[in-house]
């Protein structure tokens, strides 16, 4: 358990090292895009690629979350990461924590299936998903075996969706089954796009 919790710690720095990279590293006045140093070694160069392509891109979306799971009775949260492909398709990755007896963590990726419907200035987007998760910690002998899950929910894009970057662009709620778990999971969150 000490050797799970020890590679979960630095595997969380190293994250946190990577996403604080862009603003410890001066970038091109003309385009924003970072310089790889001349004598950085040379595994940084995939991360740098990774930075560029993720900081020019307009069709990200980040959803923190908050999670409830009805079998375990216990909350939770986590943050997905949505890259809008269009408005009826888009692939998503996710990171789920519940806070039970066993503290979970799991990394799951999914498609969403979703059909935007426009009333007045509202637009409502129901949505379907299907994906796989793999628990890293909290499921015992099931940590690293693949589940799958799948779930229906909603999402309210906010009229005010061209207003400044700090205002979310949609108010989701869903409701989701994972494989293996007894119990659904409830989740609600804000998502804004970058």
């Amino acid at each position: 358990m000490k050797s799970l919790n020890r590679n979960l710690t630095l595997n969380l720095l190293a994250l946190s090292a990577i996403c604080h990279l862009p603003f410890a590293i001066p970038a091109r006045a003309q385009t924003n895009e970072l310089i790889l140093p001349p004598n950085a070694p040379t595994v940084l160069g995939p991360i740098y690629t990774a930075i560029n392509f993720l900081s020019q891109g307009t069709n990200w979306m980040v959803t923190p979350f908050a999670i409830y799971d009805t079998g375990t009775r216990s909350p939770g949260g986590g943050i997905a990461a949505i890259l809008k492909t269009g408005d009826y398709v888009n692939p998503v990755l996710r990171l789920d924590y519940l806070a039970s007896s066993r503290t979970l963590y799991m990394p799951s990726g999914n498609a969403t299936f979703q059909y935007p419907i426009s009333i007045g200035k509202l637009t409502l987007l129901p949505f379907g998903f299907v994906g796989a998760a793999i628990p890293i910690a909290g499921r015992q002998k099931d940590n690293g075996g693949l589940l799958a899950m799948y779930g229906v929910g909603l999402a309210l894009r906010t009229p005010w969706t061209n207003s400044a970057w700090y205002i979310p662009k949609d108010i989701v709620w869903d409701w989701e089954h994972w494989g293996g778990f007894a119990g659904e999971q409830y989740r609600f969150g804000l998502n804004w796009k970058f």
